[in-house]
């Protein structure tokens, strides 16, 4: 299957130049699951974008007409699991990083074929500390911005090490999250996850284990400031994102962990809340 290119809701072969999001980074993005022309909880996903939009004072553009239109015109069987990114830039504009001061965003919508079955089981991961830490930055933490290079570096890293993952910490030493995904700790009945308030992107599938998932289990989320040591006293962990769900890691550099009930049981509840999601 070929993948779709949509510029503000039409079909296009290329990005037009000069735009903010290219030169600068200037600008948002989300990574929605697809089936059926329907994204899985497009609502969390129009939350953090519309927050993240207010917060770099981008005009919020018609996306949802525009998103509409990309998967009408897209042609794939419904039954197939698709993945969209949605990246909203500040558009054209001036040299130089002052924005303009009547900016016209552009939505760019990506539409392919899903790496993997969301509904599948996924292995355990294989995963270490890395190497590189992420610097902290409280105006855009939480954030889904366009500015990624550091989470290029870090699965550079991850690649080279010959891991499935890296956890990777802040500059001060606290944990942050996974390369590609948001990062969690079972302890007891509790599910740690670590505080985003200075770096990190808050993701949807994080708000959804917190909000819901979590608490239809009888756990408790707890947002909290977790150093590396925490990983090894915990009972299980796993990461977390909107392509592959929730993943379990077997093994964190000399620390093992066998198959978790309770991380079964999450993961069961996901692949039925995504189905259910769909409709």
């Amino acid at each position: 299957m070929a993948p779709g290119l949509f510029i503000d809701g039409r079909a296009a072969a290329s990005l037009p130049l000069p735009d903010r999001g290219f030169a600068y980074g200037d600008g948002l993005f989300e990574t929605l699951l697809v089936r059926g022309r329907q994204p899985a909880w497009l609502a969390l996903h129009a939350d953090r974008l519309s927050a993240g939009l207010a917060r770099l004072g981008i005009p919020e553009p018609p996306w949802r007409d525009h998103l509409a239109a990309s998967l009408a015109a897209f042609n794939a069987p419904a039954e197939r699991w698709l993945t969209l990114r949605l990246t909203v830039t500040r558009g054209d504009g001036p040299r130089g990083y002052a924005p303009p001061t009547a900016p016209v965003p552009r939505t760019v919508i990506e539409l392919a074929e899903a790496p993997l079955d969301p509904l599948a089981a996924p292995a355990p991961l294989n995963t270490a500390l890395a190497r590189l830490h992420w610097a902290r930055q409280p105006a855009l933490a939480g954030l889904k911005h366009l500015n990624r290079l550091e989470q290029v570096l870090a699965a550079r890293e991850c690649r080279e090490r010959g891991l499935d993952e890296l956890l990777v910490c802040d500059t001060a030493g606290c944990l942050v999250a996974a390369t590609r995904g948001n990062l969690f700790l079972l302890r007891g009945d509790v599910l740690a996850t670590p505080d985003l308030a200075a770096c990190g992107i808050a993701g949807t599938r994080r708000r959804l284990l917190l909000d819901t998932l979590a608490p239809a289990l009888g756990l408790a989320g707890e947002v909290t400031t977790l150093e590396p040591a925490a990983v090894e006293s915990a009972d299980a962990l796993f990461c977390c994102n909107s392509l592959r769900g929730i993943v379990a890691i077997g093994r964190h550099e000399q620390r093992q962990w066998r198959a978790h009930p309770v991380i079964e049981r999450l993961q069961a509840t996901y692949r039925e809340a995504l189905c259910a999601s769909l409709g």
